[in-house]
């Protein structure tokens, strides 16, 4: 048999009474379920929301980017997504437009339209198909 690297005291001896078992010590219940004594090192966080920021910004400029989505309409496909061409298609054949339209695949189905005149939007806004 190979003599073991590590000491004897990291073996206790086993019990010599047949039947008996090593135990742990008794606990006592009353400072098992006694409330933990607040450790001066710890901190307690609480949340505080902050105050959200608002970015200001002018009527100009607030006027001048309404004015980039003046003639533009969010439509939705119901049922299946179409695909981009087939439906940038089904476009130019049903909406005989006098101007032109940019077609923008957004989430979840919807679809931005943008229109060139506003001849085209009022159309579409109006009759839609």
């Amino acid at each position: 048999m190979a003599s073991s690297s590590l000491p004897a005291s990291n073996f206790p001896p086993l019990s010599s009474k047949a039947g008996s078992f090593l135990c742990s010590p008794p606990k006592n219940w009353s400072q098992v379920f006694a409330p933990e004594v607040s450790n001066p090192n710890t901190f307690s966080f609480s949340h505080h929301p902050s105050e959200p920021e608002v970015i200001p910004f002018s009527s100009d400029i607030l006027s001048k980017g309404g004015q980039d989505w003046s003639l533009c309409l969010v439509g939705y496909s119901v049922g299946r997504r179409p695909f981009y061409e087939a439906l940038s298609g089904a476009i130019k054949k049903t909406w005989n437009l006098s101007g032109s339209v940019q077609l923008l695949s957004l989430n979840d189905g919807f679809f931005l339209f943008r229109f060139s005149c506003r001849e085209d939007f009022d159309l579409i806004w109006s009759r839609g198909v």
